[in-house]
């Protein structure tokens, strides 16, 4: 039976820097359709793509509302 790591080896593998690119992101293949054009939906699918999920955003012909509201 292999030993268990300690949490400290567990946490130096997890933030190695020479590792960074090279790990899978959570969501990476799971595609994701946004129809929302209020805060909360587009704001939601921000989060699954900075995950790895694929977004794709659908507009009405009025476009996003939010896009008229500054930062």
């Amino acid at each position: 039976m292999p030993k268990a790591k300690s949490y400290r080896d567990l946490t130096k593998e997890l933030f190695d820097p020479r590792q960074l690119f090279e790990k899978r992101e959570p969501l990476q293949g799971i595609r994701v359709l946004e129809v929302c054009y209020v805060v909360l939906g587009p704001v939601a699918c921000d989060y699954l793509r900075e995950f790895g999920a694929e977004g794709i955003k659908f507009e009405g012909q009025g476009g996003d509302k939010m896009r008229l509201l500054t930062p």
